[in-house]
C-alpha cells in the first residue's frame, strides 16, 4: 500500500474523522479508504440531471459576486456548466434555451438580486423568479 500525503484537509474535519475512526476500531488509513470508496460509489449513482445541477451550481458559486455586481436586476441563464446569457426580461433566456435545445436539461434561470421561488415554466422548465 502506498503512503500518501494529503494536503489542505480541514483541521476540524480531520480531527473528528480521526476520532470517529478510533471509536469504530479502524486505523486512519482504513477509514479513509472506506470514505473514498463510499464517495466514489456515490458519484456513480448520480443521474444526468444531478451531474448537470452540480456543474451549474459550481458555475453559479464561482460567478455569484460578479453576477451581483455586473448583472443586478437582469435575468440569467446558467446551463451546461456555463453562464449562457442574460437579459432584461425572460424572452432572451427562453430563446437561448430553445436555440440550445436545453428543454428537459437542468438550468438555472433567475433574476439577480430577487428572492427565489421555484416555478415550472411553460415547456417543463423550472424557472426561479
Amino acid at each position: 500500500m502506498p503512503n500518501v500525503l494529503i494536503r489542505d484537509v480541514d483541521t476540524d474535519t480531520y480531527t473528528n474523522f480521526k476520532a470517529k475512526a478510533a471509536q469504530e476500531g479502524l486505523k486512519l488509513g482504513e477509514a479513509i479508504t472506506k470514505a473514498m470508496q463510499v464517495w466514489m460509489e456515490s458519484k456513480k449513482t448520480l443521474t444526468k440531471k444531478d451531474k448537470q445541477r452540480q456543474m451549474n451550481l459550481l458555475t453559479y458559486r464561482k460567478l455569484k459576486t460578479t453576477l451581483h455586481k455586473e448583472y443586478f436586476g437582469k435575468w440569467i441563464l446558467i446551463g451546461q456548466g456555463e453562464f449562457l446569457t442574460s437579459g432584461d426580461t425572460l424572452d432572451p433566456i427562453i430563446s437561448k434555451i430553445k436555440d440550445l435545445k436545453l428543454e428537459g436539461e437542468h438550468c438555472f434561470v433567475f433574476q439577480v438580486g430577487k428572492e427565489v421561488q421555484k416555478r415550472t415554466f411553460g415547456f417543463g422548465r423550472r424557472v426561479q423568479r
